[in-house]
């Protein structure tokens, strides 16, 4: 079951993402109960939304998205964690299906993500290649020195065309990419940096 997420339970989700060994504890306060809390609180304002996959009663991965306002029709992945306990099961792939048809639902032609280029993240990356995000650009040392940003999207009123093509949307890819599970992946890296920005959590 996927259903938003509940304030008495941002403990246990920050736990989680602890649990992956990609935040320290002062990054998973900074990033991520801090946006969390915020969300809860109705500040974000709108077009922010966090979603849970629970299973036997236990969330077992969750995401945050937005709405983009300054773009038409664009959303953005901030993040997405699955418990490492229970990788290989597809709750990112579930996760991430549900992200998508939620947006455009909404009204989304294009979400896109933004990943950290080091090597911890080369997994994260892939596995958003396997799901026909085309890596769009790159800016190196954008985190810091040797920690470059990959910008990816998936433009939904091109599938057909890149479907027929073989081609994803900026770039050709072959490979096969390995599952998310047990990793936490998002707009701005693995760590949220996003909230460098002027945007709460971007």
């Amino acid at each position: 079951m996927i259903r938003s997420t509940h304030p008495d339970e941002t403990a246990s989700l920050v736990e989680l993402a602890l649990r992956t060994g990609l935040f320290t504890p002062e990054d998973a306060d900074l990033l991520l109960r801090s946006t969390l809390d915020q969300l809860h609180a109705g500040t974000l304002g709108e077009g922010h939304f966090a979603f849970v996959l629970e299973s036997d009663g236990q969330a077992r991965g969750w995401v945050y998205f937005s709405d983009n306002p300054r773009a038409n029709g664009v959303w953005d992945l901030w993040w997405i964690g699955v418990d490492p306990a229970c990788r290989g099961r597809g709750i990112g792939a579930q996760l991430m299906a549900f992200v998508e048809s939620y947006a455009r639902d909404r009204g989304a032609r294009l979400l896109q993500v933004e990943t950290s280029d080091t090597d911890a993240l080369a997994s994260t990356r892939a596995f958003y290649a396997r799901l026909g995000y085309a890596t769009c650009g790159r800016v190196p040392d954008y985190y810091a020195d040797g920690d470059g940003k990959i910008s990816s999207s998936a433009d939904w009123r091109r599938e057909g065309a890149r479907r027929r093509s073989g081609a994803s949307t900026c770039e050709t890819r072959t490979q096969k990419a390995p599952s998310v599970d047990g990793a936490f992946g998002g707009a701005d890296g693995t760590r949220t940096r996003g909230l460098r920005r002027d945007r709460p959590a971007l």
